[in-house]
């Protein structure tokens, strides 16, 4: 309750990035490059100008690739330092 006798109002949920958030809870590394798999396929197969900016795609994916790793290895770093207590 707030201090005027109110009810204090219920905790808001993000629900923006619902998929993100069960992928990091429930994947493996091995699911990290299988989920970037189709568009690196499809970044080898563009030519001419496209093929710059398919480079530049490339780097972008690399690095999220790396962050959900780092998200990964952060997760598994919590469960364990859970199950210590």
């Amino acid at each position: 309750m707030t201090g005027k006798g109110k009810p204090a109002p219920p905790p808001v949920v993000d629900e923006r990035y619902p998929l993100t958030e069960r992928f990091i809870e429930t994947a493996q590394p091995e699911d990290i490059a299988e989920l970037f798999r189709p568009v690196r396929e499809a970044l080898t197969g563009l030519k001419g100008p496209q093929a710059d900016k398919g480079k530049k795609v490339t780097v972008a994916v690399d690095r999220a690739e790396e962050l959900l790793r780092f998200l990964l290895e952060t997760r598994e770093k919590l469960k364990t330092s859970t199950k210590k207590r």
